[in-house]
């Protein structure tokens, strides 16, 4: 078959520059001690989600519930939920994929999280969540300092939710120009501040969640950076 006889919309991959992609990304985060959880909101295939765990990935990523529930198909044994759910129906969702895997979302009020609280409790499920910082987007995630470690407060006090820790991403970083390493210096700078912020409040953070695509292979900077979200 000639690729003008292929129907569209069609995934097209190149085998050979996709294990070579893959091998790279979890080679390095396993040099540096990164936990890698991909995003699949790209490829959105049950099959390369697949193939990115058995190349090291610890669990995956997705943007929202349906694309959860199509992932459990890919049997991750940790699934990141990166943005807030509310509403009683997909919540009701969300907690039915939290009897098949360890679920996590992340969010960034104390509103989702009281949602969240409550639909689990109802379900009889614990879900981990990641307590979403702004990092410089300003698009999601609650303001550094008190903000954020008053957010995290809330969670530890809600029932049937475990906090695991934090979430972040710089998107606002397109590129590794020399304003782009500028910006990532700060990011490093900001993670440490905040990190120093929890430590002062007796709060213990195992997960920092970060990193993108474009300033992938520069996680390793990032100061106290554990995991790393390429999608």
């Amino acid at each position: 078959m000639h690729v003008s006889e292929i129907d569209t919309p069609a995934l097209l991959v190149d085998l050979d520059i996709f294990e070579r992609n893959l091998t790279r990304v979890a080679g390095y985060a396993r040099e540096n001690g990164l936990r890698l959880r991909p995003h699949t909101k790209t490829h959105k295939s049950v099959r390369l989600a697949r193939r990115q765990m058995a190349a090291g990935a610890a669990g995956l990523t997705v943007a929202k519930v349906s694309e959860a529930e199509i992932m459990l198909a890919a049997e991750p044994v940790d699934l990141l939920v990166a943005y807030p759910i509310v509403g009683p129906t997909k919540l009701a969702r969300l907690t039915q994929a939290a009897r098949q895997t360890r679920v996590t979302v992340a969010l960034d009020s104390a509103f989702a999280a009281r949602q969240l609280s409550g639909a689990a409790r109802a379900a009889q499920v614990e879900i981990g969540v990641l307590a979403e910082v702004d990092a410089g987007l300003g698009r999601v995630g609650v303001t550094p300092g008190e903000p954020l470690v008053e957010l995290a407060r809330t969670i530890e006090k809600l029932p049937n939710l475990r906090l695991a820790g934090i979430a972040f991403y710089p998107g606002h970083i397109k590129s590794l120009d020399e304003s782009g390493r500028r910006a990532l210096a700060q990011l490093s700078d900001l993670l440490r501040g905040i990190l120093d912020d929890f430590r002062a409040a007796g709060i213990e953070i195992g997960i920092v969640s970060g990193g993108s695509t474009p300033t992938l292979f520069h996680s390793h900077e990032i100061h106290g950076l554990t995991e790393i979200r390429p999608g």
